[in-house]
């Protein structure tokens, strides 16, 4: 898991929680505007969350 921000010209930075680990797929399992220097820990839980969806999914 990682992350990154993406930023326009006048526009609020987007963080984007992102894992790569396959192959055949990029998962983005969560996206928020940037407001503050930290992320919020129900923004973590959230990812977390949705991330062991995505890899009980995925060995299915």
């Amino acid at each position: 898991m990682g992350f990154s921000d993406a930023r326009g010209k006048d526009i609020a930075i987007i963080r984007i929680r992102y894992i790569a680990g396959f192959e055949d797929a990029l998962f983005i399992p969560h996206a928020f505007v940037k407001k503050t220097q930290k992320t919020s820990r129900r923004d973590l839980e959230l990812v977390r969350e949705r991330l062991g969806l995505i890899m009980k999914e995925r060995r299915s």
